[in-house]
């Protein structure tokens, strides 16, 4: 089993700054990934990330088990619901510009 965790970034804003035509002309969809310690985190980055041309979707790190407190939203059902349905609300990922 390999279990590999790629955690280590530079950061939101700088994935943002990343140039749109680097994750438009990727061979495949890039899909975003974000954690976050509060359900307000996890909305707030989602309506940053979420206006980034060429992402095709967005993976909430809800159930991380190699961090302090990476399992503390998905084993409360409510929780989850809560955060996905506010990610929702504010995160349209789309693989081209609308």
């Amino acid at each position: 089993m390999l279990n590999a965790i790629g955690l280590d970034n530079d950061g939101i804003d700088h994935f943002i700054r990343t140039p749109p035509s680097l994750l438009e002309n990727a061979p495949t969809a890039v899909v975003g990934n974000i954690a976050g310690k509060t359900k307000t985190e996890f909305i707030t980055m989602a309506e940053q990330i979420g206006k980034t041309d060429g992402l095709a979707g967005l993976e909430l790190n809800l159930s991380c088990p190699n961090v302090a407190g990476g399992t503390d939203f998905a084993t409360d059902p409510d929780v989850t619901h809560r955060i996905v349905a506010g990610v929702r609300k504010v995160c349209r990922c789309r693989s081209s510009p609308s």
